[in-house]
């Protein structure tokens, strides 16, 4: 699948949107973080929410944040979020299946090394574009953001990354695409593999996801660009 480096979504940014909403204190409910560290990341997670079902706590999470490796895991809990069924003590006996298998069994795909030298020796295309490329063909297959659950039924699900050009943090979800300083999109399509490439694009190795025309994207968890907030 070619991935394209657009951020289609229903409206125009809405600019003091973010700023208002900073104001405003979180909703109730158990939230799950999942950080960054690449694949070591993403499948120690994996042990994470297995415990969590194990003792019927995942059904209740109310929202699920992530970034870098995390978010990989993430992004796959949340397009499958809707397929787990549920047995009377809130477990859910489709997770291996859904979730940790297809992870699991990425974690034994080596994407770095090709997706740099395609990036490096290919005219007009970026590290990122061949990472986002692998996560779509091999994890993704076409979701995008609206296919993540709706959060009145299921977790709100955040992939955060950081915006080069105006050094803060902004949140991928199915209800909007957020920068404090540009404002917010509603309802953006871009796709989960480019929401999760913006977010896992580590420097130096991994080059910062541009998703024009909103900006272009690094590692969520880079210190020096948004540290104080």
């Amino acid at each position: 699948m070619e991935m394209a480096d657009q951020v289609p979504t229903s409206e125009a940014p809405v600019p003091n949107t973010v700023r208002s909403a900073r104001q405003s204190a979180p909703p109730p409910g158990v939230a799950l973080c999942l950080s960054g560290g690449g694949y070591r990341a993403m499948l120690f997670h994996l042990g994470g929410l297995i415990r969590l079902n194990q003792l019927g706590l995942l059904r209740g999470l109310a929202r699920v944040s992530s970034v870098s490796g995390g978010s990989i895991t993430a992004a796959v809990l949340g397009l499958h979020w809707s397929s787990l069924t549920w047995d009377d003590h809130d477990r859910s006996p489709d997770l291996d299946a859904l979730v940790i298998r297809p992870i699991f069994d990425f974690g034994g795909c080596s994407i770095d090394m090709q997706c740099i030298l395609k990036g490096l020796l290919t005219p007009g295309r970026s590290v990122g574009h061949y990472v986002a490329r692998e996560y779509d063909r091999h994890l993704f297959h076409g979701a995008t953001l609206q296919d993540l659950p709706d959060h009145q039924h299921a977790p709100t699900f955040v992939i955060n990354s950081t915006n080069v050009q105006t050094g803060k943090l902004v949140r991928f979800s199915r209800d909007y695409m957020a920068d404090y300083t540009l404002g917010m999109w509603r309802s953006p399509t871009i796709t989960m593999a480019d929401a999760v490439t913006a977010s896992s694009a580590f420097p130096p190795f991994f080059s910062p996801h541009r998703l024009a025309p909103s900006g272009t994207y690094t590692e969520g968890g880079v210190p020096p660009l948004h540290g104080k907030e």
